[in-house]
């Protein structure tokens, strides 16, 4: 048997593909629409356990003692750690304060989960007046290529 490589679809299975690509990509809206609300949500949890602490003597240790506080009334009910949620909250901050427009871009659909943990990998190491004018142009790139 000789096949030239070429796969022929009948009307109705090309019919079924597009209906599959268009459910596909409506969950992949709404995913990264829900990734990114709930970066937003751990990330103001930080921002809670931040401001409970803010102006007291041992500052450090009130802010791990209300960010545990914090993480354990949220990891309970999502089943997970207050160690766990902690870390969750960690990177939701530092995702949301110091890559705002890769948070937005992922909520927007315009880049997949890959492509804001590749900015945030390769941004990892740059001073902080750098990142901005890195992610401008790292999603510039993410939002037409694909992370490999």
């Amino acid at each position: 048997m000789h096949s030239n490589g070429v796969i022929e679809f009948s009307e109705a299975q090309t019919a079924e593909l597009a209906s599959i690509l268009a459910a596909v990509q409506q969950a992949d809206a709404a995913l990264a629409a829900a990734e990114a609300a709930r970066v937003r949500a751990l990330a103001r949890a930080g921002e809670l356990a931040r401001e409970l602490a803010a102006g007291k003597p041992s500052r450090v240790r009130e802010h791990d003692m209300a960010l545990r506080s914090i993480a354990a009334t949220i990891g309970v009910p999502a089943r997970v750690s207050d160690r766990s949620m902690q870390r969750q909250i960690g990177e939701a901050t530092r995702l949301a304060e110091r890559y705002p427009g890769t948070l937005e871009a992922r909520g927007l659909g315009e880049i997949t989960r890959q492509h804001v943990y590749a900015i945030q990998d390769a941004a990892a190491d740059l001073p902080d007046e750098a990142v901005a004018a890195f992610e401008a142009e790292a999603l510039e790139r993410c939002r037409r290529d694909t992370v490999g």
